[in-house]
């Protein structure tokens, strides 16, 4: 839930939207996914997502997902491309 709500905060997108939106994905999502991790530590993440494309354009983003590290200076954790508004798409 803290997720979704800051998904609403940085983006200004309804609460209402965003729990719908999730919901629909976990109904009808068939898409597949695999994550490992190569041999110098780094973790690989990849999926697959089957929708049409008019609705992918619309819906994808690329994001960069920081933390803040020793001393308060913030750290790219890794960069991704995201199904909006879904959380842990």
């Amino acid at each position: 839930a803290a997720e979704m709500r800051g998904l609403c905060a940085a983006s200004g997108l309804d609460l209402g939207d965003v729990i719908v939106c999730n919901a629909v994905f976990e109904a009808a999502a068939a898409c597949t996914s695999a994550v490992a991790t190569l041999p110098d530590g780094t973790i690989v993440h990849g999926r697959n997502l089957d929708y049409p494309e008019v609705y992918m354009r619309a819906a994808v983003c690329a994001v960069r997902f920081v933390r803040r590290g020793e001393e308060g200076r913030e750290a790219t954790a890794y960069d991704a491309t995201v199904l909006l508004p879904c959380v842990g798409a």
